[in-house]
């Protein structure tokens, strides 16, 4: 007799109208994220992880770009092949989205150190520096249209996610960091795994488009990590795009 494999999604019915499903699948997104950070954490590569847990690695890269949505018992075989625990009650990480406001907005800038790779002469500065006023910084990213979300890792606001250009059916996603100290450790993958959810279930996008410059190197290796489709270049950037799935 074959072992019994356990179904996450196991007597749930999946109509995506159900609360039900949203609650799980956002769980799920979660521990994708959590594990494609291990793995990157450790440069072990999707073919090294494929070797490790028996499963093929084409499944493993359907699973991490969220396309797949994985078995219980897939999870825990990739988690253990990294050494990581799965906590499903404290969905393994303490990283959330919030809405910025003006509270968080000073938390960010508070120790926030702009980063000149995120600028060129034809593009302005993606954040607001030294001795800005956070009440004239959301007023202005507010008229321009723009949806900014705090990054909180920890309790702490790390970062900040933003959409902007929104149109019916699409908009374009910008991601930045307090400071180096916040970079590499996965929370950009783990925050756009996240935002990617949220234009999905909260905003009911199709389409999220990312202009990359050719030199944020780690920008581009994390958002086509995540799924990301190259589009196109021009001098300045990379254009890649995401279909997200309903």
């Amino acid at each position: 007799m074959s072992e019994k494999k356990f179904d996450l999604f196991e007597d749930i019915n999946l109509n995506k109208e159900n609360e039900k499903y949203f609650e799980i699948s956002n769980i799920v997104a979660e521990i994708v994220a959590r594990l494609v950070s291990k793995r990157l954490e450790l440069g072990v590569s999707q073919r090294e992880l494929a070797k490790r847990t028996d499963i093929k690695q084409p499944m493993i890269a359907r699973i991490e770009k969220f396309e797949s949505i994985p078995r219980l018992d897939t999870l825990v075989k990739i988690a253990l092949a990294l050494d990581l625990k799965i906590n499903l009650e404290n969905k393994i990480n303490s990283l959330r989205l919030e809405l910025m406001n003006q509270d968080y907005a000073n938390e960010f800038f508070n120790g926030f150190i702009d980063d000149p790779i995120l600028h060129n002469e034809k593009k302005d500065s993606l954040i607001l520096c030294d001795n800005v006023s956070t009440y004239n910084y959301l007023k202005k990213q507010k008229d321009k249209g723009y949806i900014l979300l705090a990054i909180i890792y920890n309790d702490e606001v790390v970062g900040e996610i933003r959409f902007k250009n929104i149109e019916s059916d699409s908009a374009e996603i910008g991601i930045i960091l307090k400071n180096d100290q916040y970079k590499g450790k996965g929370i950009g993958t783990e925050a756009i795994f996240k935002a990617l959810n949220y234009a999905s279930d909260t905003l009911k996008l199709k389409r999220i488009k990312a202009s990359i410059l050719h030199n944020n190197k780690r920008s581009i290796h994390v958002f086509e990590k995540v799924g990301f489709i190259y589009e196109k270049s021009d001098d300045v950037f990379k254009y890649y795009y995401k279909d997200l799935k309903w």
